[in-house]
């Protein structure tokens, strides 16, 4: 009987080893490496699906979001203009909306900021924020241009710094801006009342 036993498991445990042996050989073939990769592959396909996917919801989630902060929206072809015509105009509310369970985590630090500093105008902006405010006022005279202009929509960097600095220091005042970006020549304007 322990002779039927150990030659039973002889044979079960050869068996086991022989599948091993022929799967181990058949991966390292052409063929067999070529199913891992493919395998490996449709893996990767459906993970960039899925992912796909969860970004598309999230899109639209928010765009949701967004379209409920201002009345009267409507998805495509339905959607109307959003209510702004006027820098001074504004929707929704002041503030930022977010679940407490969306909130991952909130990093406290005192680490300063890595922006680099722009240089105070040269020679050449200034020459070019002399043209710029020229052209401006030539535009006002004219009467193409109000005296407060139109909106102002800055870029950044020295030149525009040089720019918003002649615009400080000029005739022009209660100027309007739309602006995603406020750099030091915008804070001036505003602090010295010369833009609203």
């Amino acid at each position: 009987m322990r002779r039927m036993f150990w030659f039973g498991a002889g044979i079960a445990a050869g068996i086991a080893v022989m599948r091993k042996v022929n799967e181990t050989t058949r991966k390292a073939t052409p063929n067999g490496a070529a199913e891992q990769i493919g395998g490996a592959m449709r893996e990767l396909a459906g993970a960039v699906g899925s992912f796909g996917a969860d970004v598309r919801a999230g899109m639209m989630e928010r765009e949701t979001e967004l379209q409920n902060v201002v009345d009267g929206t409507a998805l495509p072809p339905h959607r109307k203009p959003i209510p702004l015509t006027a820098p001074d105009d504004r929707i929704g509310v002041p503030h930022l909306e977010c679940p407490p369970e969306k909130i991952a985590a909130v990093v406290l630090t005192d680490a300063p900021d890595r922006g680099t500093a722009f240089k105070a105008p040269d020679e050449t902006s200034r020459s070019i924020a002399g043209h710029v405010l020229d052209f401006l006022g030539g535009e006002v005279r004219s009467g193409r241009l109000p005296r407060e202009l139109l909106p102002l929509q800055s870029g950044v960097g020295n030149v525009a710094n040089a720019v918003l600095d002649g615009l400080r220091t000029g005739p022009f005042r209660d100027l309007t801006a739309y602006t995603e970006v406020i750099q030091d020549g915008m804070l001036d304007l505003l602090d010295e009342g010369v833009l609203r």
